[in-house]
């Protein structure tokens, strides 16, 4: 039996359709918008007055037209609000703040001491953070949410109840430091979970129902995702396959430190990079230590394809930039040990990956709370921080 609706819960439908199809483009006529939507221009032009009413859409001047009036035109009110990623990694923290429809307004970086004490790395991203807010273009009265990424699991109340490799960490409670600083809604989230939710959004993994996402760097983590959502699990540890000891994912990226011709001065972040150009030049030893670095990632990827058999298997952090050197070696000893080989793909968006998906995040909150099955106005986003 199917559902019936009132005249005010069409109405509100109406306008989430056209809501959904105006944040799409950066601008519509009545006509485009009722062609787009399948509702009469009659609907649209009633409904849509309610949308500018609530503060979602505003009207533009009618383009000019040598035939006839030209037609009124009307936009999202993307900067209704701002959303803030917040990326607080081992080597760097990322700031990228967005208007509403998802599209920059500023974007920056902070190199950090992978040995850097919790008060450092809390104040520098304090730092950037500010920076960011008083960017042109960034309203800081219009802070909607700020969605955090954090390296190592994290449970639902943003903490990290099963340890992290930022040194002190455990001590910072980083939810209540930015609602208490800022007002808004604060959301933290695991940064290889945050990864796989930039790569569905604009990513290896768009389109895909499934995936499992690797962040290779100077720690290795994992995430995956079903019927098109990352999974959490019931703690937040869902995909953590290195905390298995077994797998040795934990030592995996040191053994770009054996190198026998290692420079002094080169930081640890830095070895794989280091070892993956002398590769390229034919170094035989460097060659030989990025081979061992592909088959010994594909034992713990092998763990997560089996247990999730994704469509693909998205390869992506710091080392999957020399992934012409050690993929062939990965993806070989991935064949031998699962029962069906994925996709598998390197990441486009590289060490973004994070920042963007940490603001992808803070973009659904949006959605979900105010363009969701319930039409709600921009100040409801403020009044629910």
């Amino acid at each position: 039996m199917s559902a019936t609706h009132g005249p005010d819960r069409i109405r509100e439908l109406n306008s989430l359709a056209i809501l959904a199809y105006l944040r799409t483009v950066d601008e519509a006529t009545v006509s485009q918008i009722a062609q787009e939507t399948g509702l009469s221009r009659t609907s649209v032009g009633a409904t849509i007055a309610d949308c500018e009413e609530l503060g979602w859409v505003s009207s533009l001047p009618p383009a000019p037209s040598i035939t006839g009036r030209p037609a009124k035109r009307y936009r999202f009110q993307s900067e209704a609000g701002v959303v803030v990623g917040l990326d607080i990694g081992a080597n760097h923290i990322d700031v990228l703040a967005t208007n509403l429809v998802g599209s920059s307004l500023a974007s920056l970086r902070a190199d950090v001491s992978p040995e850097a004490p919790a008060s450092e790395r809390l104040s520098t991203a304090l730092a950037l953070l500010e920076d960011a807010l008083n960017v042109k273009g960034v309203v800081r009265e219009r802070l909607t949410v700020i969605s955090v990424a954090l390296t190592g699991p994290v449970d639902a109340e943003g903490r990290s109840p099963y340890g992290t490799p930022l040194p002190g960490w455990d001590s910072v409670n980083i939810a209540d430091e930015l609602r208490e600083r800022y007002g808004c809604a604060v959301l933290v989230e695991n940064d290889c979970k945050c990864a796989l939710a930039a790569e569905a959004w604009s990513g290896q993994a768009q389109g895909l129902s499934s995936a499992a996402y690797i962040m290779a760097g100077a720690r290795i983590g994992a995430s995956f995702m079903i019927d098109g959502t990352v999974c959490r699990g019931a703690g937040g540890a869902a995909g953590e396959v290195g905390a298995l000891k077994a797998l040795k994912w934990s030592s995996t990226p040191a053994v770009f430190l054996t190198h026998s011709s290692l420079p002094d001065d080169i930081p640890t972040h830095r070895a794989a990079q280091w070892v993956c150009d002398q590769a390229r030049e034919g170094d035989r030893e460097a060659l030989k230590i990025a081979r061992s670095f592909g088959r010994n990632l594909a034992v713990g990827a092998s763990a997560l394809v089996l247990t999730v058999d994704p469509e693909a298997l998205i390869v992506g952090g710091g080392i999957s930039a020399s992934a012409d050197v050690w993929m062939d070696a990965f993806t070989q000893r991935l064949t031998e040990l699962v029962l069906r080989v994925p996709d598998v793909r390197t990441s486009d968006l590289g060490s973004r990956a994070v920042v963007v998906g940490a603001a992808r995040r803070g973009l659904d909150h949006v959605e979900t709370l105010t363009l969701g099955d319930t039409l709600r106005s921009p100040q409801a986003l403020f009044q629910e921080a």
